[in-house]
């Protein structure tokens, strides 16, 4: 359930009308704490900051915002070059890949990859490149967050998180969804995934 305060930051962001997106902020400033915002909104607030400003107004907390903003495109510049690099090596070893969730919304739809703050980035691999797939990651020094082994994945697992060396977090599903584990369950998604250019 969206909570009033929730429900006032969706609208200052969302609000087409400089002025009601505008009050809709003020609002918001109101209702919450600003140095206690929990974690859903705060992954918002770059959205935010681009928002108001377009508005081009002397605006309360917009270079704490700006901050904010500039540290998401920061460390999305850095994952995202990450993983790119790892996805173009796998593409040399002829395993394709598919974007999914969060750094595919990023590509579609927020035209800017400060815009969403990322911990990780998720992939898809084909079942039968998996185990190509983490022998390449592990020989390159890739390690389960949870302590599993990269090697065969058992049958009930959909994907693997990892951390690379320097910290940086992949997400490596073979399977989309946990609760469609049989074989050839993802094959639509395969056939009408869709390339995207990052901007």
């Amino acid at each position: 359930m969206v909570k009033p305060d929730e429900l006032l930051l969706l609208h200052a962001i969302l609000e087409e009308s400089d002025s009601k997106a505008l009050t809709y902020y003020e609002n918001w400033t109101e209702a919450v704490d600003f140095e206690k915002i929990e974690g859903g909104s705060f992954r918002l607030l770059p959205l935010l900051y681009k928002r108001l400003a377009e508005t081009g107004q002397s605006i309360s907390h917009l270079n704490r915002l700006k901050g904010i903003y500039r540290q998401s495109l920061y460390r999305n510049s850095l994952l995202f070059h990450n993983a790119f690099s790892v996805m173009t090596e796998l593409e040399k070893l002829g395993v394709p890949v598919i974007l999914l969730k969060g750094i595919a919304l990023v590509a579609a739809y927020y035209e800017d990859i400060g815009a969403r703050p990322m911990n990780d980035v998720d992939f898809l691999v084909q079942e039968g490149d998996v185990e190509k797939t983490l022998r390449f990651l592990k020989d390159r020094g890739w390690q389960s967050k949870y302590g599993c082994s990269l090697g065969k994945p058992a049958k009930h697992i959909h994907s693997l998180d990892l951390r690379s060396p320097d910290g940086y977090e992949l997400d490596v599903h073979w399977r989309v969804f946990y609760q469609c584990p049989w074989d050839g369950a993802d094959l639509t998604i395969w056939k009408h995934a869709e390339m995207l250019a990052f901007k």
